[in-house]
């Protein structure tokens, strides 16, 4: 780092083969020969510094130009000459407006193969490639002025596997890639507002894995007949798009990401369109045969799930989001059969599951997740009958109309996140959950003072049994993670009986003045997290503290009243002195 270096001699010639150079902005003149260089960093280089130690390499493998203010353009000759380069990275380059004032000459260039464009705002066309027949990585990112892809710029890169176009919001036309690129792997064109369309010439490409269109409003249709190797999909947030053709030649689909587009649309653009054949033509009980994982994401003006859906037989993992005007999922989502995984995100209007006989046959689900769903009521013992046996997750979050739920025949759940349900008054069944390992809680009805009534009590098995009361409580639990609300003023009693646990989590029980002395019943702990408890002024006893005797860790976190107490000079340094990790924030 020599910010005021003008200047730097050597002798005639000096034999580097790595060499960076850093935060220099005055440097003009370099020594002129550097025949053993094969990496070469600039860093914070004036322009003219990096023409003078540029302009004559000829051995170069690896070039990386990185906040050259200045540079305007690349020294004359510095691709052509260095016919052995293979990286070569520009990065945040503000005045730079081509790669040479007559443009790029790179026929002689054909050993490169990464090439990265990031953050040059003055860039409006991007480099003329041709010649670049090794090329195999291309990402240009973040050039705000680029508008333009010159015309046959695709035709030559026979060796491309990989090309990222992110944040160029000035990009105009078409991206029309060519039949030529059969090594083709990967995909990426993001926020760029103004790009009309892209677009590929018939062909086959075999090795054509992963496409990802993201924000990119201007394109109104897609025409996926020519990608029938991908294995991964994802066009989402592409306001404009109207028509998507081809999905069902995707045969070789293994995930799909779709939505949100046109909220003129008042139905999601259908899988299967007139391009693709008439219903007869379509074989529906072969439709995307690979596929595994759907993610969809809705807009206002949906009311209903696209219908073609319910011809996923393979499908293990649907999520379902931003349906806003979404009040039920459809009887066929029980044609589903493989389905382990549902997920259903700020669908606000949706106030129910299906009955039990409409969606019996979800015989192997494992994971449930209802969230930011204001308007779901509940769900009761009854409705899930058929995963009973197979559901392992199960999350209720930001569900502010549920007021109860019933937990009884839930007995293979391994983890359950119930939390910020503002309008939950019960929760039974708790005692029935043996397999238990993981559980979040709360917070929930402002109205509730007490929240012993959610984790005790005898309860009626299905067989109108009561489970006995010496039964242990919840044996399997691991970890729990309990949240509280201001009419709280103590924890659940009933935890004291979690003797298996080994790391308990206790937030935001405001009111919550001293920590009960039956935590050190609590013998299998490990971990203890105590955050967010303002009133929060004493720790158990300094015996019931000691009796936690493979306690490691404990977390204090904005806790201000318990806090200083617990430094090194505080009253209840000796209650915690012994634990070997102490984090007091």
């Amino acid at each position: 780092m020599m910010p005021n270096l003008e200047e730097w001699f050597e002798g005639n010639e000096v034999c580097y083969e790595e060499l960076s150079i850093k935060n220099c902005p005055n440097l003009k003149m370099t020594p002129h020969s550097f025949p053993s260089l094969k990496s070469l960093k600039l860093e914070d280089v004036g322009g003219t510094g990096v023409v003078s130690i540029t302009s004559s390499l000829a051995s170069l493998t690896s070039l990386s130009i990185t906040r050259c203010e200045d540079l305007e353009f690349l020294p004359e000759g510095l691709l052509t000459n260095n016919d052995q380069l293979i990286i070569f990275n520009v990065e945040m380059c503000p005045k730079l407006q081509a790669f040479q004032e007559e443009g790029l000459m790179v026929s002689n260039s054909s050993s490169l193969r990464e090439l990265q464009i990031e953050m040059c705002d003055a860039l409006k066309s991007i480099p003329d490639v041709r010649g670049l027949t090794s090329l195999q990585k291309l990402e240009i990112r973040n050039c705000e002025e680029l508008e333009m892809i010159p015309k046959g710029f695709w035709s030559s890169l026979v060796a491309l596997e990989s090309l990222n176009i992110y944040r160029c919001e000035r990009l105009k036309g078409t991206i029309k890639l060519s039949p030529s690129l059969k090594h083709l792997r990967q995909v990426g064109i993001e926020k760029c507002p103004n790009l009309e369309g892209f677009d590929i010439c018939s062909g086959i490409f075999p090795c054509w894995h992963t496409l990802e269109i993201d924000n990119c409003d201007g394109i109104s249709s897609i025409d996926l007949r020519s990608f029938a190797s991908l294995r991964e999909l994802n066009i989402t947030e592409c306001s404009g798009l109207h028509a998507l053709r081809g999905l069902p030649f995707l045969t070789a689909l293994e995930e799909l990401v779709l939505g949100p587009f046109s909220e003129d649309l008042n139905c999601f653009p259908p899988l299967i369109s007139e391009d693709d054949g008439d219903d007869d033509a379509v074989d529906f009980n072969n439709l995307l045969p690979s596929l595994r994982e759907l993610q969809i994401m809705g807009w206002p003006a949906l009311q209903f799930l696209p219908h073609h859906l319910q011809y996923l037989t393979t499908l293990k993992s649907l999520i379902i989001e931003d349906f806003t005007n979404l009040t039920e999922l459809p009887e066929w989502i029980g044609n589903l059969a493989s389905l382990e995984q549902l997920k259903i995100w700020r669908s606000e209007n949706l106030t129910h599951l299906p009955s039990t006989e409409q969606i019996q046959g979800l015989i192997f689900l494992r994971k449930l997740d209802i969230s930011s769903c204001p308007n779901f009521q509940s769900i009761k013992q009854p409705v899930l009958p058929w995963c009973h046996t197979s559901l392992q997750e199960l999350r209720i979050w930001k569900c502010d109309g549920v007021t109860s739920i019933d937990l009884r025949s839930f007995v293979s759940l391994r983890e359950l996140n119930i939390s910020l349900c503002s309008g939950l008054q019960a929760l039974q069944g708790l005692p029935f959950l043996t397999a238990l390992e993981e559980l979040v809680l709360g917070p929930f009805s402002k109205d509730l003072d007490f929240f012993s009534l959610l984790l005790g009590g005898n309860y009626d098995d299905d067989n109108g049994d009561e489970v006995a009361s010496n039964t242990p409580l919840l044996p399997s639990l691991r970890e729990l993670d309990i949240i509280g609300w201001p009419a709280l003023r103590a924890l659940p009693h009933h935890l004291q009986h979690l003797t298996m646990l080994k790391s308990l989590s206790i937030s935001y029980f405001t009111n919550l003045k001293e920590l009960p002395e039956w935590i050190g019943n609590l013998a299998s702990l490990e971990n203890l997290e105590i955050k967010w408890c303002a009133n929060l002024t004493y720790l158990p006893s300094k015996e019931q503290m000691q009796r936690l005797t493979f306690l490691k860790h404990l977390w204090i976190e904005d806790c201000s009243r318990l806090e200083g107490r617990c430094r090194r000079d505080g009253p209840e340094w000796p209650k915690i002195s012994h634990i070997p990790y102490l984090h007091i924030y």
